[in-house]
């Protein structure tokens, strides 16, 4: 706008006196308009600060307020910016006008007309000034006022921090945080956050066990899913007098969630079960999985396992089913077993013989029984840079499936955050 406004103004030939001084006059009230404007402003953002530190203080409120000031300010800029395009129309049609007047043009004008040109250049600059400065305080002021209400409002934190741990762990403020930590961190701020106390069992726990955490979580929210459902994969618990089983866990996550995918793949794995009155077989439950989430490794796996089945009209074999499983997790130490068992395939363009899919299950978990087995059938293998002979293998495989008869519950590649 200020651009076009000079321009106008040179390429205006014929000026009179009287119109000179109008228009010196309009930009000198212009000027004094911008400036009563940005005192206002100021004088609005220093009463802001104190209120907001004062509720901060407090610990409440602060959102709302924040939205309503904002409204406030929203409507001030809208007047700021209508009053700017008054003050340039004024001048235009002033412009305008002199040039169809037709009056002849004097040196005394051109003198003037000169001299207004410069005025409304140092007019163009102290605003472009009185703007940058205007702008860096609202800056500021947003950065104080989005520090305010984040550290005021504790469940916000917690929510952001419970987010970053599924995410992989962040930067927060800072601090670089783990998984885990942004999970201690979260129940530390809210210690009636299910969803974190969930997540931080399905890591490992801290002060307490992985089954305490998620106990904590249903305390908390008798309905968090993703608590009921871990806690079934630990083997189930006693919670206000009632003993829990594995399978009672998992229908009790269904029933607070009907479209949790890796339930239903669970409830698979456990033979099936009566969902809403309505009875799954082990395959139902399978294919029911695929249908809310098709890149559910657990439920490809367990669908290999029951014979494979019809997904989206195409039928997948029982190796197709555990290279689907793979295509969505590569890690699964089970599907890359029952692929090998089945002479091998192709994962992601690369063809496995059945010792490499072995290798690859140990890679993924080295306490894995049945993958140390039967790598010792074939004669053993190189497990993380170490060679295994048959007989080593068969004694870990006799270690490992030990450790997982003294274990509490069933294989933990079901437990996830959520």
């Amino acid at each position: 706008m200020a651009k076009n406004f000079l321009l106008l103004l040179e390429e205006s030939t014929l000026m009179s006196d009287d119109f000179s001084d109008q228009l010196l006059a309009t930009a000198n009230k212009g000027k004094e308009l911008f400036e009563r404007l940005y005192k206002e402003e100021v004088a609005k953002n220093e009463v802001l600060q104190e209120e907001m530190k004062s509720q901060r203080d407090q610990g409440g409120g602060l959102p709302e307020r924040f939205k309503v000031l904002q409204e406030e300010h929203n409507r001030l800029r809208e007047a700021h910016d209508a009053l700017q395009a008054k003050h340039i129309a004024i001048l235009e049609k002033a412009v305008i006008s002199s040039n169809e007047d037709g009056k002849e043009s004097s040196a005394k004008v051109q003198a003037l007309y000169k001299e207004e040109v410069a005025k409304n250049e140092i007019l163009q600059q102290e605003y472009n000034t009185l703007r940058e400065a205007y702008d860096a305080l609202q800056a500021k002021h947003s950065a104080l006022l989005e520090k305010a209400v984040i550290s005021s409002n504790a469940e916000v934190v917690a929510i952001a921090m419970c987010t970053l741990g599924v995410q992989g762990g962040g930067t927060f403020e800072g601090v670089v945080y783990s998984p885990k930590e942004c999970f201690i961190k979260a129940v530390g701020l809210d210690s009636k956050y299910a969803r974190a106390w969930s997540n931080l069992g399905a890591v490992g726990g801290i002060q307490y066990s992985a089954k305490d955490c998620y106990l904590k979580a249903l305390e908390s929210d008798p309905k968090c899913a993703n608590a009921w459902l871990n806690l079934g994969v630990l083997g189930g618990e006693t919670i206000g007098g009632v003993q829990y089983s594995a399978k009672d866990c998992c229908l009790k996550a269904l029933e607070s969630d009907s479209k949790y995918a890796r339930a239903w793949a669970y409830l698979g794995v456990l033979g099936g079960g009566t969902v809403e009155g309505f009875k799954y077989s082990a395959k139902d439950c399978c294919l029911t999985a695929l249908d809310f989430d098709p890149k559910e490794a657990r439920a490809w796996s367990n669908l290999g396992t029951v014979g494979g089945g019809t997904v989206e009209g195409i039928l997948y074999s029982k190796k197709d089913c555990y290279m689907k499983a793979l295509e969505c997790d590569p890690k699964d130490a089970s599907a890359w077993t029952s692929l090998g068992k089945q002479g091998g395939g192709t994962v992601g363009g690369v063809q496995y013989s059945a010792k490499d899919c072995f290798l690859k299950a140990l890679e993924s978990d080295l306490k894995y029984a049945r993958a140390w087995g039967y790598l010792g059938k074939l004669g053993g293998g190189t497990v993380g840079g170490v060679p295994y002979t048959a007989e080593e293998c068969k004694t870990r495989y006799a270690l490992a499936a030990a450790e997982k008869a003294h274990s509490v519950g069933s294989p933990g590649s079901f437990r996830e955050n959520h």
